[in-house]
C-alpha cells in the first residue's frame, strides 16, 4: 500500500485553516447587539453545525492517517523479520567459513 503523501500534504492546510477559523470564532470579541432568543438560537445551531463539519473532516483525515500508519507498521514488521533472518543466515555463513 503506497503512502498517499500528496493527499496528506494537500489536507494539511485544510486542517490548519479549519482550526484557525474555529479559534477566531471562539475568541471573545466585541459584544454583539442583543438578538431575540430565536435568532440567538439559530446562530448557535449554525455554529454547532460548522464545528461538527470541521470535526468530521478532521476525523476523516485522522482515519486516513491511521490506515497509512497500520500499513507502515506491517511493512516495518516484515522488514525486521527479514533483516533478522538475513542476520542469522550471514552469521551461519561466517561460522561455516570459519570452520573450513
Amino acid at each position: 500500500m503506497a503512502i498517499p503523501w500528496l493527499h496528506l500534504v494537500k489536507l494539511a492546510p485544510t486542517i490548519a485553516s479549519l482550526t484557525n477559523d474555529l479559534l477566531q470564532r471562539s475568541r471573545p470579541g466585541e459584544p454583539r447587539t442583543a438578538h431575540s432568543p430565536p435568532e440567538r438560537l439559530a446562530e448557535l445551531e449554525a455554529g454547532l453545525h460548522r464545528q461538527a463539519q470541521a470535526l468530521h473532516g478532521l476525523a476523516e483525515q485522522l482515519q486516513t492517517t491511521t490506515v497509512v500508519l497500520v500499513g507502515l507498521r506491517r511493512r516495518l514488521l516484515i522488514a525486521l523479520w527479514l533483516s533478522g533472518a538475513a542476520l542469522l543466515l550471514a552469521g551461519s555463513a561466517l561460522l561455516l567459513a570459519a570452520l573450513r
